[in-house]
Order: structure tokens, then sequence, then C-alpha cells
């Protein structure tokens, strides 16, 4: 709980950095990443943290992959390193099955384009999906004061 207060407390240091060089998030961006890291493992929040305030390199590890491979090998930045984390922690084989995945081409097809029976089932899903991102937005909230409200379980 410390560590998700610690978060929400240097909110506006936090989007500031996120939204400048060289992450250029934009606001939508920022409230997504925050959100997640409010609920990733304690552990992560506090090398997170460590990171945030001190600058302190992560010595995270998890499925035999570290914090500083995904930087360099896989380039991701330090925000999208941390939620990877803890994927890889709480669930190693999606996580891992995701950085195979990103390895091979991807190609969007439309909804129309499926089989009518993965036709419903990906509309329901599209529909959950919506339904649970709409429930998000009422755990976080910025208000035109610049202020936020987030609601912490």
């Amino acid at each position: 709980m410390i560590t998700q207060t610690t978060i929400v407390l240097k909110y506006i240091l936090l989007r500031k950095r996120m939204m400048n060089e060289p992450y250029k998030y934009t606001e939508r961006q920022v409230m997504h990443t925050v959100w997640r890291l409010i609920h990733v493992d304690p552990e992560i929040q506090r090398a997170f943290i460590e990171w945030f305030t001190d600058g302190k390199e992560p010595k995270l590890k998890y499925a035999g992959i570290s914090f500083s491979e995904l930087r360099k090998y896989r380039k991701m930045n330090e925000f999208n390193a941390f939620l990877f984390m803890d994927e890889l922690k709480n669930n190693p084989d999606a996580a891992l099955n995701m950085l195979v995945a990103n390895d091979a081409r991807l190609s969007t097809v439309g909804l129309e384009e499926l089989r009518p029976e993965l036709r419903e089932y990906v509309a329901q899903k599209l529909k959950e999906r919506d339904a649970d991102d709409e429930k998000k937005k009422e755990d976080f909230q910025l208000h035109d004061n610049g202020s936020i409200t987030f609601k912490l379980k």
C-alpha cells in the first residue's frame, strides 16, 4: 500500500516525465500505465519507486529474463519493462509466449473475416473488454484541475 501511495503522490512528476522525451506518452497512455503500475506485484512496485526516485537500476529477474535484458534486447522503455516483469512473475508462460509472438509477423483480421463460431466468441470478448475498460475508467479519474483520483484495492 505504501508503494501505491507513493506512485499516486508522485503522479504529477511521473506524468511530466512520461509525457516528455524520450517517452512522449499521451495523457491516456500515462493514465493507463500508472493505473497498471499501481496494480503490479509489491516487489516490482518497490523497484519502480527506487528507479523513479533514485535512478536505481532494478535487479528484477523472472523466468530467466532480467529487467536489463528487456531494455537492451527488446528495446522496451522502463515503464513497459516494469509492467512486463509483473507479467513474467505472475504468468511466465504467457509472458514468454508474448516475447516469441513479438518476433513473428502479425496481421489484423476483421471480425467479418472470421468463421461464424469464432466471430460470435470474439464479439462477446470485445464486449467484455469494453465493459471492463469502462469499469477501469471509474477507478481512475483525471479532474479538470489536474488532480487525479484512484480507487485502490
